[in-house]
C-alpha cells in the first residue's frame, strides 16, 4: 500500500508539475578541513546542482544524512538543461561519498537524468541509494547517473523504487 501511494504521489507530481526547483532555494555547504564538501541537507545538495549549470564540477562531496528532495523538481548533478536530445552541458567531475545515506523523492524531467545527470573524468560515486523517486528522459536516464561516462566509477550504490522513463 505503501509503494502505492507513493507512486500516486510520484505521478501527481509528474503530470501536473512542479512551480518551483531545488536550484532556487540553493545554500552553499560547508567544507572539512581536506576542501570536502560536507552535504547535510537539501538546499547543499542543490547548490552543487546549481553549479553544474553554469561550469564543470570537480569537487568532493560526503553526504551526513538521509536526504528528502521531494516537492520540488530536481536538476541533476551534471546539467545539460534541456528536455532534448544531443544537448551539451557541463559535467559532474567530482566524487561522491554518500556514507550509506539515502537521498529520496527526487523529480527530474531533462534528457540525461538521475541523481548525476552526466558525470565524466575520474567521477567517482560510492555508498549511497536513490529512493522513492522519478526520473523522466528522452535519453539516459538512472536513478544514481544517467550518462555515465568515461572512467564513471560507481559501487556499492543502489536504486529502490524509482521510477525511470525514458
Amino acid at each position: 500500500m505503501k509503494r502505492l501511494f507513493l507512486f500516486l504521489i510520484v505521478f501527481v507530481q509528474a503530470i501536473v508539475g512542479f512551480a518551483e526547483n531545488w536550484v532556487d532555494f540553493a545554500e552553499e555547504p560547508a567544507t572539512n578541513p581536506d576542501g570536502v564538501y560536507v552535504i547535510t541537507k537539501a538546499t547543499e545538495l542543490a547548490w552543487v546542482a546549481k553549479q553544474t549549470q553554469t561550469a564543470v564540477f570537480d569537487g568532493s562531496l560526503i553526504i551526513t544524512n538521509d536526504i528528502d528532495l521531494s516537492g520540488k523538481q530536481w536538476t541533476p548533478l551534471g546539467y545539460n538543461g534541456s528536455t532534448t536530445t544531443g544537448a551539451t552541458g557541463f559535467y559532474f567531475n567530482g566524487s561522491i561519498d554518500g556514507q550509506g545515506h539515502t537521498i529520496s523523492g527526487l523529480y527530474a524531467n531533462y534528457a540525461n537524468s538521475g541523481l548525476v545527470g552526466m558525470s565524466s573524468g575520474e567521477c567517482k560515486i560510492k555508498n549511497v541509494g536513490v529512493i522513492n523517486s522519478y526520473f523522466a528522459s528522452i535519453e539516459n536516464v538512472g536513478g544514481i547517473c544517467g550518462n555515465a561516462g568515461n572512467n564513471t566509477e560507481i559501487s556499492n550504490c543502489y536504486s529502490s523504487n524509482v521510477i525511470c522513463k525514458g
